[in-house]
């Protein structure tokens, strides 16, 4: 992929009961999706976890090497979070 800059990550995604009730398992699928479509399978690795804790802002997940924690996501947030964060090094608010 020229002129994309591959980064290596590993997304820990909570798969705890609070998180699987609030939408965990429609996010990840939606962060498999774009990380097919971005040819970064390679590159990316999605871990689902035990309960982390914050189940009331759940559906979450953590992007390890940058320690980035995102919270209460939606399917439609993962296009943003791979776009950005992933492919270009930039932080989604």
């Amino acid at each position: 992929m020229q002129g994309k800059e591959k980064r290596k990550h590993t997304i820990y995604v909570c798969a705890g009961g609070g998180c699987i009730s609030a939408g965990e398992i429609s996010v990840k699928q939606a962060l498999e999706a774009e990380i097919e479509k971005h040819e970064l399978k390679g590159e990316v690795e999605i871990v689902e976890t035990g309960c982390m804790s914050s189940c009331s802002l759940g559906p979450i997940m953590v992007i390890d090497e940058d320690k980035i924690f995102y919270q209460k996501l939606k399917p439609s947030d993962a296009k943003e979070i791979v776009e950005e964060h992933l492919l270009k090094g930039r932080v989604v608010q």
